[in-house]
């Protein structure tokens, strides 16, 4: 093995108004933790906490500075750029921003586990297809000139 990079992220909610998202990537040069509060169901970060706990140089802990960027960003569409803005850079770090990136999808995903909760199955597949059409294959629209539809996950 020439290289191994691990990356785990977990969603728990806090109370119903509030998410925990923690997160870790490490590889054989990087352990980077980071733990997010954010507002449900709007997504806005309340509070963030990042760690470097390996890091291939020294000036890589200073890309944490930048933690007080993160308050206030919303996870929806275009939050990859506001968190590549945040903490990436030349005052930041990439690994941290792909990190963040992907606690985010793990946070909006975690969505409709929440909401199935409180609405139809029909209503969660519903609200799935409108968001994601356009984004992902399992969601494409049927037209004349491709009229086939891969199956998506959420159909039954």
């Amino acid at each position: 093995m020439v290289f191994k990079r691990e990356k785990i992220i977990t969603v728990k909610e806090e109370n119903p108004h509030a998410l925990i998202i923690e997160g870790y990537i490490k590889d054989d040069f990087h352990h980077i933790t980071c733990v997010l509060v954010v507002n449900y169901p709007s997504f806005e970060i309340m509070d963030a906490k990042i760690g470097f706990l390996t890091a291939p140089m020294q000036t890589c802990q200073e890309a944490a500075k930048a933690i007080n960027n993160l308050k206030g960003l919303k996870i929806k569409p275009g939050f990859l750029v506001k968190i590549r803005k945040a903490v990436g850079g030349s005052q930041g770090c990439i690994h941290l921003s792909e990190l963040l990136y992907d606690m985010g999808q793990a946070a909006f995903q975690s969505n409709r586990k929440i909401r199935h909760r409180t609405i139809s199955d029909k209503e969660i597949n519903e609200k799935s297809r409108e968001f994601m059409r356009g984004k992902c294959i399992a969601f494409k629209e049927v037209t004349m000139e491709d009229p086939v539809r891969p199956l998506a996950v959420y159909d039954k």
